[in-house]
């Protein structure tokens, strides 16, 4: 395809969603570049072509390709082939051929290649030969083409049609048009799409027998809808894309979108303050802003007086960007649309603009940080069984519509969040800037995901952040084993895992250069490169010389491990204080993940070579900083303490003043210390409390590694990082760690942690489910005993932990989830209840456990969730409950496993009526057996449900219809399960 270029298509596809099919008119505007140019081969695999001119002259044409199976088998081999072949092109049938099949067009002998001359100061902007000077006239080739029951790239849906563009691994435009299908062409286009004015409404729909208006929403700019001249029944949209865009990022959908929306700068003006965040009023614009760091500015007085806080969890500059109305206004235009479903038009709308308040500032910030919008209008579309989560166009995203929901769901908003604000970095990166090779797909997929990180860093807060990148690490450490380097390709979601996460290191180490803004600056450039055609297509070579230019760092090893490497590194760190030298010997064994890696394609890297960081807060309080160079199998560093030794005793003794002077939770009074069960550390071994150089070491603290460290320091010390280092990753590490090392103090300081508000509810969630691990028998029922007195002093009318509970049901208080992050914790403290086993058949109190009842919850614990279930009263709340009741049946299914006799009977009782689901749950009553009551509930379900979702999940489910009668509301509920 050397031999041409297009500067121009015309496309017409006349659609039937009838017959699903499509009747199709293209005209490429065609420049040659060489004399001989007597014919050309486009990409073309689905559609049947009818005729062929140019310049209204006939041409002979021929499809090549696979026809029979065994060649369409052979076709597929070779493809896998290529995807194998690292220094391949992401367009490896650049001719058409790679095994697919093409359309061939030979011209005829009237035609010629005619030439003009022009000036030398013109043939730098057109498409010359060799001879300066000469340059040859545009031609027009014009196809005709039908398609009918398209399976792949254009999908039928009843009435509606759409395409499931991708790039990657082949593009899928060729499927429904015929076109020059790769990356390295982009041309202006001209679209026009002829769609039957009305269809009847969806089935099972308010307005079933109805008719709705079809929509078309496209890539470019919608300039004009017309009635059809000759035939009124259909009318035309025509959309146009100014934009130079290759073909393969070309879509649209059409169907009956009654739900639409404009969203802009008015957005903006309406946020509520942060402060509000988790109110009501907030909740219905932006919801997820936590509150946790208005907490963190309130106590840091507090915290700088009894030099309790160091800072570390301080958001320094979340404040600092701020999207302006002109910046959105500046893209110039954001639309959203979907249909109605079964929901009313009126609550599809409040659905739609809920779930897309957020766009106009994400598609502000990454414009403000990043570069200006490409295109001149952003439209998003929700459809309904989409094949793939989302699909990603020049200027148009098509999404799932499970992802649509209420104001008064929280559940779903974040992964909504998640989803949309990756769809809307794509259009930067993915749509726009793209890969010149397989081998750099990885940096297209690195710097969306890195541009959504950012701006979920400024809309959920640097806690969120934080939490989501360790928990992307953790992901990543245990998947990277037998997989292929970044620049090999490889899986897609493996590569969008880790891509975001080496730029992400990458970013840390521009930064500590101090030269550089960090990756932004670079990805800024990659923007320009495009729009000035410098840079076309982005490589991984153009980047790492652009990085190294602006941040001076010789970024070369760095690639070499990450990106040419394989595996991620596993670092045993050990710490020991040497009070002859007032030192602190630090020794660091590396491995990698993928050092037994058995694949063959698999390079894995040995050593990893770089800055790794030790944060070590000593006695008086103060955190001091370590760079460590790392890049042997094992080395030994020793680094200098700060504090004298002197000093060390007097900063203990302090340390222990301070404890004492704390009002913590279960120390008020010696009578709240025997009903919380309360121990301190130090009770039991006071001396090596007392003799501790320093309060806690951190290792890499700041992220800047995708690594597994294997760090050991004694419980008392994770207990304290636990309660005063602010840091989410910091506190989250310590509940892991007192997960490991179980005692009575440890569950003391989980339990305080769950107990805290302060703190950010994912550190609290993660704190209560690790209770369950440390409610053994051995313990005492300990860990029970704090989830039972949790749940009763927060979450009940109640609220005295201090009160003998017995046998009593624990009345839960009306449903109240302003507080996201109670909200979440509460879910959690239920889940973390049906985890705890080895309860007898009728135990006590809250702390009485039983003997081993073959895996079935304590009793406590069943009473707990039954209580919670029957006594769910939601009629005050602002919000549905139809997530909470979904795990809280969950947790009680859970909390006794399904027996053989119950198994049995259970086929009999898949359909159960909604007469007897009502008796059953009527039927639970505290007086009869405890082992009976809770095993209707997996009787009923047939099955036995996985434990409560954590935050991270959704679980899309349709009992969240607010409103609904209680009854009808179990029923559904129980029909899921």
């Amino acid at each position: 395809m050397d031999s041409f270029a297009v500067s121009h298509q015309l496309v017409s596809l006349d659609i039937d969603f009838s017959r699903r099919a499509v009747k199709g008119v293209t005209e490429l505007s065609i420049r040659p570049k060489t004399g001989d140019f007597r014919g050309l081969r486009l990409h073309c695999d689905r559609p049947v072509v009818r005729s062929v001119t140019v310049d209204g002259l006939a041409c002979s044409f021929e499809s090549v390709g696979p026809t029979t199976r065994q060649q369409v088998l052979d076709s597929i081999s070779q493809n896998d082939n290529n995807n194998n072949n690292n220094n391949s092109s992401s367009d490896d049938d650049d001719e058409g051929g790679g095994g697919r099949r093409g359309l061939i067009i030979r011209f005829p002998s009237e035609f010629t290649a005619t030439t003009t001359t022009t000036s030398s100061t013109t043939t730098s902007t057109t498409s010359t030969n060799d001879e300066v000077g000469v340059l040859f006239k545009q031609c027009k080739v014009r196809i005709e083409f039908y398609l009918v029951d398209s399976q792949t790239g254009l999908v039928f849906d009843g009435t509606t049609a759409y395409t499931e563009t991708r790039v990657y691994p082949v593009s899928v435009t060729r499927a429904w048009l015929p076109c020059v299908d790769t990356m390295h062409e982009r041309s202006t286009w001209d679209l026009f799409y002829t769609v039957p004015a009305v269809v009847p409404a969806s089935e099972g729909g308010e307005e079933e027998g109805v008719m709705s208006c079809v929509t078309v929403v496209s890539v470019g700019e919608l300039t004009s809808l017309v009635v059809h001249p000759r035939d009124a029944t259909k009318k035309i949209f025509r959309y146009v894309m100014s934009t130079a865009t290759p073909a393969c990022t070309l879509g649209f959908a059409a169907g009956p979108f009654t739900s639409a929306c404009t969203l802009g700068s008015s957005e903006l003006r309406q946020k509520p303050p942060l402060a509000a965040a988790a109110s009501a009023a907030a909740a219905a614009a932006v919801p997820l802003r936590e509150k946790e760091e208005e907490k963190d500015e309130d106590d840091e007085d507090e915290d700088e007086g009894d030099d309790e806080g160091e800072g570390e969890g301080d958001d320094e500059d979340e404040s600092a960007v701020v999207v302006t109305p002109e910046t959105v206004d500046a893209i110039g235009g954001i639309y959203a649309f979907a249909t109605g479903g079964s929901s009313s038009s009126k609550d599809a709308l409040g659905e739609l603009q809920h779930t897309c308040a957020f766009l106009p500032e994400a598609l502000g910030f990454i414009a403000q940080e990043f570069g200006a919008y490409p295109y001149s209008s952003y439209k998003i579309v929700f459809i309904e069984n989409l094949r793939t989560p989302t699909v990603t166009c020049a200027s148009l995203t098509l999404v799932d519509a499970s992802l649509l929901h209420p104001a008064a769901v929280i559940d779903a908003a974040y992964e909504a969040r998640r989803v949309l604000g990756l769809a809307a970095a794509a259009q930067w990166f993915g749509a726009y800037v793209a890969a010149a090779a397989r081998a750099d797909r990885w940096l297209v997929a690195g710097l969306a995901g890195f541009a959504a990180a950012a701006y979920a860093r400024h809309s959920l807060g640097r806690s969120e952040h934080r939490w989501r990148l360790r928990r992307d690490v953790q992901r990543l450490c245990h998947a990277d084993v037998n997989q292929r380097a970044l620049a090999a390709g490889g899986d897609a979601a493996f590569v969008a895992l880790k891509a975001p996460l080496v730029l992400h290191m990458l970013d840390a180490r521009m930064r500590r250069g101090g030269r550089s803004l960090g990756l932004a600056r670079m990805a800024a450039q990659a923007l320009g490169a495009v729009a000035a055609a410098a840079q076309p297509l982005a490589t991984t070579a153009w980047f790492l010389r652009g990085c190294r230019r602006v941040s001076g760092v010789d970024v070369g090893a760095f690639a070499e491990q990450w990106v040419y490497g394989t595996g991620c590194p596993v670092l045993h760190v050990a710490c020991a204080f040497n009070r002859k030298k007032l030192a602190v010997e630090i020794t660091v064994h590396q491995e990698s993940t993928n050092a037994r890696a058995t694949a063959p394609w698999v390079r894995p890297q040995q050593l990893f070579r770089g800055p790794l960081t030790a944060r070590i807060r000593e006695a008086d309080g103060t955190p001091y900083e370590h760079v460590l160079d790392i890049g042997e199998r094992v080395r030994r560093f020793e680094v200098q303490f700060n504090t004298k030794y002197k000093r060390i005793r007097r900063a203990t003794k302090r340390f222990h003043t301070r404890q004492h002077d704390q009002v913590l939770i279960g120390a008020e009074s010696p009578r709240a210390k025997r009903a919380w069960r309360a121990v301190e550390w130090g009770e039991a071994d006071a001396e090596s409390l007392a003799s501790a150089a320093f309060e806690w070491i951190r290792v890499d603290p700041d992220q800047e590694w995708a690594c597994v460290v294997h760090f050991a320091q004694p419980a008392f010390m994770w207990a304290a990082q636990l309660q005063r280092d602010r840091d989410v990753a910091a506190q989250a590490d310590a509940v892991a760690a007192l997960q490991r090392l179980p005692s009575a103090a440890a569950s003391t300081a989980l339990m305080r942690a769950v107990m805290d508000a302060r703190m950010f509810f994912r550190v609290r969630v993660a704190a209560a489910l690790a209770l369950a691990v440390l409610a053994t028998e051995r313990l005492a029922w300990i860990g029970l005993h704090h989830l039972v007195q949790i749940y009763a002093a927060r979450y009940s009318s109640a609220g005295d932990p201090g009160a003998d509970l017995g046998s009593s049901p624990i009345i839960p208080r009306p449903n109240d989830f302003r507080d996201f992050g109670e909200y979440f914790t509460q879910r959690a403290v239920l889940a973390a209840l049906s985890n705890v086993r080895g309860g007898g058949r009728r135990g006590g109190g809250s702390g009485g456990g039983g003997g081993n009842n073959g895996g079935v919850a304590p009793a406590p614990a069943r009473r707990v969730l039954l209580a919670a279930l029957r006594y769910n009263d939601n009629s005050a709340n602002a919000y549905a409950d139809g997530h909470y009741l979904a795990g809280l049946a969950a947790a009680v299914a859970n909390s006794v496993p399904p027996r053989r006799k119950y198994q049995r009977k259970a086929p009999l009782l898949q359909r159960p009526s909604a007469a007897m689901v009502s008796d059953e749950l009527v039927s639970i009553d505290d007086d009869d057996d405890d082992d009976n009551a809770p095993l209707m509930l997996p009787a009923i379900a047939g099955t036995r449900p996985p434990p409560l979702v954590s935050p991270d999940a959704s679980l899309n489910s349709p009992v969240y219809a607010g409103g609904a009668p209680p009854i009808k509301l179990k029923l559904k509920l129980f029909r899921q399960l």
